[in-house]
This record gives structure tokens, C-alpha cells and sequence, in this order.
């Protein structure tokens, strides 16, 4: 085994002439001869395993080696990585290189060998690393028995590793270069290295002949600065198209991108690029890189392309943030807000750097009657926006962005007044509604009016009471319905949960619960009328209390969820095998008959996937139908995903089966609680024993 002694020892032999005394080395050290000869021996092992020529024994206690400086010097680099002491920050960077660059899965015992520290240690820097890359909404999602992998939206991911590249490397001459630091150490040059192999063999060239091709048709000089952007995004760009990655939808500023002579010079030039790298920019690709052109020539050469373009989402924060502190409104968590500024402000930038003025003059009218919001607005914009466009921000514009505001306020005022009216529409009417009601009511202030199959719902004749429609299936709103319609999985995903802050629903937190607040009062009198005493509860606590009475009686997810209807690492060649093999459970149960299991795979092929939730599981179960003897779960685990219609890739499932329309609903609520709350897919993806995902099951329902 090496040691840093045994590194000394190579430095200082080629430091004198390759060879050392015994005696002198030892003095050195401070270490007795036979030591030294020890270290001598690893070291040979060490050069033979490496193919080079070994230290030899001369007379009288000297040794010598017969070995090129570049060969011993290369040895000394290999031993300087080992025997090196990386930094918390040098590991993390090192860390965030392989999730945004890696093309294979990372793992965590290669790391720890690679940086010479524990496996503890490294999980420590990686939950940190998990958080810079929660700010830029991506995630390292664990793959069973293959590792992390990166997941996020494309476009996203393909803005952090520009990031992270700028920050490390440059390109001179066609050729990538290191980008020194002032603190320069051996695990930032560990870091580059990743980097370099990632786009190892790129032909720079070719992009660089591309960008000047586009400069010539736009006529335009672009900075140094948007060049070296454009340069790097684009050989992140094709590396992700090769590998299969691509930018899958994109509507910001879509109509305004496509108008530009930047979009119809890139369509143009874009053919011979194409087919040069093998690759196929799709629509929003174009759209994403019409926005970088346009960037490109957009801002002065004294300030950042990149930080003012790519990254404006910042500055929209710090506006939408000052505008509400200075009305005394929490606007932050406002995502319509946040888009129509984006939306607005992209082209606005575009429009105020080449003096063009808008067609639609309403500034007037917009200081008139919003006169105090337009000057909060307007000295916002000016601390925030001018810093950089280096102009001012025309009143024109910023009457537009005070509408944005004033709707913002008018819809936080209309979320906070009142009860929001929802009809749920689901496939059955039974199963995903009952679950997708539960949870509207332990989350939000609504009242639902009714759970309904959607052939019912089209059968609706007054509309007046409802305010939104909530879905598992796509309603056709060809008819116009006079409200918003919106589709979720019988799982909220955090996804979904956005997309009802959206239309107006406000979480509440920590509800009460109607059954315990009861018990509290049967403790400390007698109620005379139970029933009369709940409904009174109801309305004077209404959007506080949860209702849950409908729970009691009913077979919880420990009940229905035993050891041996638990099976994983099942082996299944398509969806419907899957199915299959969850509904054999229910069958030795005696709980369903085998017709259950065609009715359960006839459901996905008449509805589709509305049942795959939370990413990895579906939840497939049939109507109430004779076939079905009693309420029941099973829980079975793919060794490997299987895809479900509409491309889902699914790896559980947990069958169910109820006699009624209520039995089974407790138990799908705690599987939520368990998904949302719990991380459950994740933990069932890393354990193979059924014992302990019941453990799990028990203890945190």
C-alpha cells in the first residue's frame, strides 16, 4: 500500500539524478532503513502494475531508477489525486460536474474512491448539492441498482450546465481551455477535466464557422461574451440532442420569437448545421435559440449577455418582490404573475435596446386609474431593470407590466373572499373521485359539489354554481365552458398542486379534524344532538375543518396492505402482464374474480393512463361490478419499467378492489399522505424486502 513517504521518496530521486541513498532517505524521513526498503518494494509494485521500469538496487546501499521524468512525473500526478485532501466546496463542484455532465449514473462508492473520503461524507455534500440544483428545479432522482440520474426540464438543465461551464472553461483557437482561478487547486483542475471529457473531440470549429454564418445574415457584431455563450450552448445543445435529450415544449414569447429575422435566418442556416452533426433542432430548440441570437446583440458590450438574458427570471423575482413589499402584498408565490412578466419583459428588453415603441398607447389611461400602483411599478423597474438595459424603461412598457400587477392583486383578493364551488369529473365516479375529493378537502378551502363520471357531467344543464372543474380525464372544452377546467393526477403531484394555485385554490395547512375536535368536547360534556352540533361546527369554522367522519369504520392502508400481498422484483413483459400479475394476488385472496383483472386492463385501454401517478405507479382497479367479493390491496415491484399508454414508464403497482364506494378511500388517502409526504416511491425502490415496506407502512400512517 502507498503512502506520502512514497511519494517523497519518487520526488526526491528525480529532484537527484534518479537514485537515493538508503541511509540519506531514512535520515530524511526519519524512519528506519528497513522502512525505506518497504516503501521501495510498494513502489515497484506500484511502477511494474503501471507497466514501467522498477527501482533498482545498487552497491552500498544505493538505489536507482532507469524511468523518463514524463512517465515518473505522471506517477506523481496519480499519487497526488490519492494522497490529496479535497475541500468541502472542491467536492461538492466536483459533485455538481458529474450531475450535470455525467452520461452515466452516478454513484456514490466511485466518488468516494475518486475524492479519497467516506461514503458518509459524500451523502453529507450531496444533500447540499441538492439544493443548488432545487433552485434551479432539478432534481438527482435514485434509480435502483443503476444510481443518480439528473431530472428536470431540458431547457433548464441545459441553463445550469451552461452555467457551471462558463465558470471553468474557455475556448481559444478551436480548442477547449482551462478558465484559471485565483484559488486555483488540484480538485478545480479535477473538476475541468470532467468537463473536457465530456465534449471530447467536439469540432468547436464547426460552431464557430455556424455563429459567424448567422452574424453575416443578421448583419450584426456579436460581443464576446454572447459569442463565448452562443459557442458553449451550442456544443451543449448537439451533445444533448445525440444523446436523445431535446427541448419538448416552449410557449414563451413564442408569436414574438417567430417574427424576428433572427428566427427565419436560423430556420434558413439551420438545414446544413443539421445535417453536418447527424441532429434535428425541433420547433421549440428554434425558439430557444432565436432567444439566444437575439440576446446576442441586444445589451452593450460592458455588460453580460449571459446574466441579463438567460437569467432574467432573477430580476422578475426581485420586481414581483419590491412591487408587493411596497403594497404590503405577498405576490411571490403568484406563478400567472411571474409568466405574464416574463412573457412581457423578454421582448420588452428586445424592444427598449432597439428603440422601438409600442403600437397600443394606454399609458395615460393607466395613470389615471392606477396612478399610485404605475409609480411603485415605474420606480421598481428603474432600481431593477435600467442597471443594465442601460435606458430607460419607456411608460409604454411599464403601463403594461402594471396591468400584469393590478390582475395579480385583484386575484388575491377574490383567492382570500371566498369558498371556491368544485365539481370533480373522473372515469368511474367511485374509485379516483372519492380519492380526489378526500384530499381537496383536507387541502383547501372549497366546497365540492358532486363527484361524477364524465358521461354525466356532459349531461349538465345549469352551470351557475360551479367554479372550477377538476379532472383525471381530458374534458373537451370545444363547448366553452364558463369555467376553468383542470386536468391532475388522483395523486397531486407538486405539479398539480401549482396548477389549482393557479385557478385560485389556497392550501390551508393543518385543518382540523372534525372527528377529534368532537371527541375533545364529548370529553368535557354531553352533546345533545351530535349531528346538529357537527353541521354548526362546519359552517363556523368553514376552510379550517376537515369533515372526516365518513373515515371511521373504514379498512385504513395497514389493514388492507398485508405482508403477503407485497411481491417485488417481479419480472413483467408489458403493462398488461403487470396488471396481471397484481390481480392474481386479489385472486388467491379469493377477493376478486379473474374477470376483474380483464375489467382493470379493459379501464387503461378505454381511459388511458390517468391512473399512473406520481411518476412510477399506477393504481389500476374496474368498476363495482359482481366480479369483485371484497375490498382489497396488492403492492407488486418491477424489476424493470414497463410502459403504460401515453409513454408512462411505470415501476409499482398497487391493484385494488372495493364492494363499495367509500371502503377503500382511507387507505388510498394515507397512500398519498405516504407518496406526498414520505418520499414512499423512493424508499420501495431501494428496499427488496416486504417486511420492511409494511414497517414503513405502520409507522408512518
Amino acid at each position: 500500500m502507498l503512502n506520502k513517504r512514497c511519494l517523497g521518496i519518487i520526488k526526491y530521486m528525480i529532484d537527484n539524478n534518479k537514485s537515493v541513498s538508503l541511509k540519506e532517505i531514512s535520515n530524511i524521513f526519519d524512519v528506519s532503513e528497513r522502512s525505506i526498503r518497504y516503501d521501495i518494494d510498494n513502489i515497484n509494485y506500484f511502477l511494474a502494475k503501471n507497466g514501467l521500469n522498477q527501482i533498482e538496487k545498487m552497491s552500498k546501499g544505493l538505489f536507482k531508477i532507469n524511468e523518463t521524468d514524463e512517465n515518473l512525473y505522471k506517477i506523481i500526478e496519480i499519487l497526488n489525486t490519492r494522497f490529496y485532501t479535497f475541500s468541502k466546496h472542491e467536492r461538492k463542484e466536483y459533485i455538481k460536474s458529474l450531475a450535470l455532465f455525467s452520461i452515466d449514473a452516478i454513484r456514490l462508492h466511485e466518488i468516494s474512491e475518486t475524492l479519497s473520503v467516506s461514503i458518509s461524507t459524500i451523502k453529507l455534500d450531496l444533500k447540499e448539492v441538492k439544493i443548488f440544483l432545487n433552485e434551479s428545479k432539478l432534481k438527482l432522482k435514485f434509480l435502483s441498482k443503476i444510481g443518480l440520474v439528473l431530472k428536470g426540464n431540458e431547457e433548464k438543465i441545459r441553463k445550469a450546465q451552461l452555467k457551471f461551464l462558463m465558470e471553468y472553461l474557455d475556448i481559444s483557437k478551436d480548442t477547449l481551455i482551462s478558465k484559471i482561478r485565483k484559488d486555483e487547486t488540484l480538485g478545480y483542475k479535477l473538476i475541468r477535466n470532467e468537463l473536457k471529457l465530456y465534449f471530447e473531440n467536439f469540432p468547436i470549429r464547426d460552431v464557430r464557422i455556424f455563429i459567424k454564418r448567422i452574424e453575416r445574415e443578421l448583419q450584426t457584431v456579436i460581443s464576446d461574451e454572447a459569442y463565448r455563450v452562443l459557442q458553449f450552448y451550442l456544443m451543449i445543445a448537439l451533445t444533448r440532442l445525440k444523446e436523445g435529450k431535446t427541448i419538448v415544449s416552449r410557449e414563451e414569447n413564442e408569436k414574438f420569437l417567430k417574427s424576428t429575422k433572427e428566427y427565419n435566418v436560423l430556420i434558413k442556416e439551420l438545414v446544413h448545421f443539421e445535417q453536418n452533426f447527424n441532429v434535428e433542432f425541433n420547433e421549440y430548440e428554434i425558439l430557444f435559440l432565436t432567444e439566444l441570437f437575439l440576446g446576442s446583440h441586444s445589451y452593450n458590450f460592458n455588460t453580460s449577455f449571459y446574466e441579463n438574458w438567460i437569467e432574467i427570471e432573477i430580476s422578475i423575482n426581485e420586481i414581483i418582490k419590491d412591487v408587493g413589499k411596497a403594497l404590503g402584498i405577498d405576490l411571490s408565490n403568484d406563478k400567472i404573475l411571474f409568466d405574464g412578466l416574463l412573457n412581457h419583459l423578454k421582448p420588452a428588453i428586445y424592444r427598449i435596446k432597439n428603440d422601438i415603441v409600442l403600437e397600443n398607447e394606454i399609458s395615460n389611461e393607466v395613470k389615471e386609474l392606477y396612478d399610485e400602483l404605475f409609480d411603485i411599478v415605474k420606480k421598481v423597474c428603474e432600481d431593477k431593470l435600467q442597471i443594465y438595459i442601460n435606458k430607460q424603461v419607456p411608460d409604454e412598457e411599464i403601463a403594461f407590466l402594471t396591468i400584469h400587477f393590478k390582475t395579480a392583486i385583484d386575484r388575491k383578493a377574490n383567492n382570500q373572499k371566498e369558498t371556491k364551488n368544485v365539481m370533480i369529473v373522473c372515469g368511474f365516479g367511485y374509485g379516483s373521485s372519492k380519492l380526489l375529493a378526500q384530499k381537496l378537502l383536507e387541502r383547501y378551502d372549497v366546497n365540492v359539489l358532486d363527484t361524477l363520471p364524465y358521461h354525466k357531467f356532459l349531461e349538465i344543464e345549469n352551470y351557475n354554481d360551479i367554479d372550477l372543474i377538476i379532472s383525471t380525464l381530458d374534458v373537451d372544452d370545444k363547448i366553452g365552458y364558463p369555467f376553468p377546467i383542470v386536468k391532475v393526477n388522483p395523486i397531486f403531484s407538486k405539479t398539480d398542486r401549482k396548477k389549482l394555485e393557479e385557478y385560485g385554490l389556497t392550501e390551508v395547512r393543518k385543518k382540523i379534524s372534525l372527528v377529534k375536535l368532537m371527541e375533545v368536547i364529548k370529553g368535557e360534556c354531553e352533546i345533545e344532538n351530535e349531528a346538529v352540533l357537527a353541521d354548526k361546527l362546519k359552517t363556523f369554522l368553514r376552510g379550517k375543518l376537515f369533515d372526516d367522519r365518513d373515515k371511521l369504520g373504514k379498512k385504513n392502508l395497514n389493514m388492507l396492505l398485508p405482508i403477503k400481498n407485497i411481491k417485488l422484483d417481479c419480472k413483467a413483459d408489458n403493462w398488461e402482464d403487470a396488471i396481471r400479475q397484481a390481480g392474481k394476488i386479489l385472486v388467491k385472496n379469493g377477493s376478486i374474480k379473474p374477470g376483474y383483472i380483464d375489467e382493470m386492463i379493459e379501464a387503461v385501454n378505454k381511459n388511458g393512463s390517468y391512473m399512473v401517478v406520481a411518476g412510477k405507479i399506477a393504481l389500476p382497479h374496474a368498476r363495482l361490478t359482481n366480479s369483485v367479493l371484497k375490498t382489497d390491496m396488492s403492492l407488486i415491484k418491477l424489476k424493470e419499467v414497463v410502459d403504460f399508454p401515453e409513454n408512462k414508464k411505470v415501476k409499482m403497482i398497487l391493484a385494488f378492489s372495493s364492494v363499495d364506494q367509500n371502503e377503500h378511500i382511507e387507505a388510498l388517502t394515507e397512500l398519498v399522505t405516504l407518496v406526498e409526504d414520505y418520499e414512499f416511491i423512493e424508499f420501495i425502490e431501494e428496499i427488496d424486502d416486504p417486511v420492511e415496506i409494511k414497517k414503513f407502512i405502520t409507522e408512518k400512517s
